[in-house]
C-alpha cells in the first residue's frame, strides 16, 4: 500500500495500482466491496471503471477517497449526509460526492459522521453532521448537510491542508496558522476557551511558532513545527497530549509542546482516539496515551503519558523501519508502512480492522 487509514473499526489502503482496499467492520457498506459482510483481510473496493484515486480516508462508519480528476468518491453509512450525494441512502459501492462546478479536489478527510475536502484554491468544502459546528458553514448553521458547502473562511485565508476530528475540525494555513471549529469540550480548539465554534477560529499558536502539519483526533488536536517539534491540546484524560506541563486530570484550551525524547525530531503525526502517534525521519515510531487495546505498539497495555517508542513487528527484517503512520479520530488501532513495503497494524481488531485474518486477542505487538 501507498497510503492507509484508520475508521472507527474499519481500515483502508491505497495500492500502488490506484486501488483502495479496504478491511474491518462492513455494517454499513463502508468497506466499498457491494457487500455489508465484515472482512479480515483487505478486499478490492467496487471501482468506478476508469478511476484510479490517489488519497483515502476512513471515517467512523464511512469511506472517500480522492481521484486523480479531483472527484471524491464516498461509501457506506449516509446518516447526516456524510456522503455528499444529495441523500441519506448508505453506500455499498462508491458513489460521486456532489462536486460544485467548477471545483477540483487536492485532499480529503474523513470526520466521525462529516466530511472535509480541500480544493486546489485552498478553499475547504464539508458536508454530514453538524449539531456542533464542525462544517464550519454559515449556510447552514448547526444544520446537517448531505452536498458540499464552502467553509466560511477568514477574509484573504488560503488553506494548506485539512484533518477531520471527531466532532471537530481542524485547518493549516500557508503561513504555518491552525484553525479550528466544531466541538471544543476539552478545548481541542485551541483558542483558550471551551465555547463551540460554527465558524474558524485561529488556534493560540506560541510567539514565533508555524505548524507544518496538523491532525484531529477524537477531543484533542496535534501539530507539528518545521523543525520536528510536536504541539497538542485539548483532552488530557488518558496522557494523549504528552505534554509534562499538563496532569492527565486536566486538559488544555492552548497548544503546548510534546515532552519529547531528547534529541528526536518529528517528521509526521496523527491522533487516535485517546492516544498519538509520531514519526521520525529515521523510521522510528512513537505513540502515546491510552493502550488498554494496545494500540500504542509496545507490547504492552500500560498507559504512556509522554511518547514512547513503537516496537519493531516480530520477524521483520533487519534495518526495518516505519515509513508512514495512521490512525482515526475515533479509532483505537494502528496502521503503519514499513520499509519492506509490508502494511503493519495493532491494538483493537474486533471485526478484523487488523486485517490478519483474525478477530481476537489485541495486538499489543505490530504484526503484518
Amino acid at each position: 500500500f501507498a497510503q492507509v487509514s484508520g475508521g472507527n473499526n474499519h481500515s483502508l489502503g491505497l495500492g500502488s495500482d490506484g486501488a483502495a482496499y479496504a478491511w474491518g467492520y462492513n455494517g454499513y457498506g463502508q468497506l466499498g466491496d457491494g457487500t455489508t459482510t465484515n472482512r479480515t483481510t483487505p478486499v478490492r473496493v467496487a471501482m468506478p471503471a476508469g478511476v484510479a484515486f490517489t488519497a483515502v480516508s476512513a471515517g467512523g462508519s464511512h469511506s472517500m477517497a480522492l481521484d486523480r480528476d479531483g472527484n471524491i468518491w464516498t461509501w457506506g453509512s449516509n446518516d447526516s449526509g456524510r456522503l455528499g450525494d444529495g441523500t441519506t441512502t448508505n453506500r455499498t459501492t462508491p458513489v460521486k460526492a456532489a462536486t460544485p462546478a467548477g471545483v477540483a479536489f487536492t485532499a480529503v478527510s474523513a470526520g466521525y459522521n462529516h466530511s472535509m475536502a480541500l480544493d486546489r484554491d485552498g478553499n475547504i468544502w464539508t458536508w454530514g453532521w453538524n449539531y456542533y459546528g464542525q462544517l464550519g458553514r454559515t449556510d447552514v448553521s448547526t444544520s446537517s448537510s448531505a452536498t458540499p458547502g464552502r467553509v466560511s473562511m477568514p477574509d484573504g485565508t488560503a488553506f494548506t491542508a485539512i484533518s477531520a476530528g471527531y466532532r471537530h475540525s481542524l485547518a493549516l494555513t500557508g503561513d504555518g496558522t491552525a484553525y479550528a471549529w466544531g466541538y471544543n469540550d476539552s478545548g481541542q480548539l485551541g483558542d483558550g476557551t471551551t465555547t463551540d465554534r460554527t465558524t474558524p477560529v485561529k488556534a493560540a499558536t506560541p510567539a514565533g511558532v508555524a505548524f507544518t502539519a496538523i491532525s484531529a483526533g477524537y477531543n484533542h488536536s496535534l501539530a507539528l513545527t518545521g523543525d520536528g517539534t510536536a504541539y497538542a491540546w485539548g483532552s488530557n484524560g488518558n496522557g494523549q497530549l504528552g505534554r509534562t506541563d499538563v496532569s492527565t486530570s486536566s486538559s488544555s484550551a492552548t497548544p503546548g509542546r510534546v515532552g519529547m525524547p531528547a534529541g528526536v525530531a518529528f517528521t509526521a503525526v496523527s491522533a487516535g482516539s485517546l492516544y498519538s502517534l509520531a514519526l521520525t525521519g529515521d523510521g522510528t515510531a512513537y505513540a502515546w496515551g491510552w493502550n488498554y487495546y494496545g494500540q500504542l505498539g509496545n507490547n504492552t497495555t500500560s498507559q504512556r503519558t509522554t511518547p514512547a517508542r513503537v516496537g519493531t513487528p516480530d520477524g521483520a527484517p533487519s534495518g526495518f523501519s516505519y515509513a508512514a503512520i495512521a490512525t482515526g479520530p475515533n479509532a483505537n488501532h494502528t496502521l503503519a508502512i514499513g520499509s519492506d513495503g509490508n502494511t503493519y497494524a495493532w491494538g483493537y481488531n474486533d471485526s478484523g480492522q487488523l486485517g490478519n485474518n483474525t478477530t481476537t486477542g489485541n495486538g499489543a505487538n505490530p504484526r503484518p
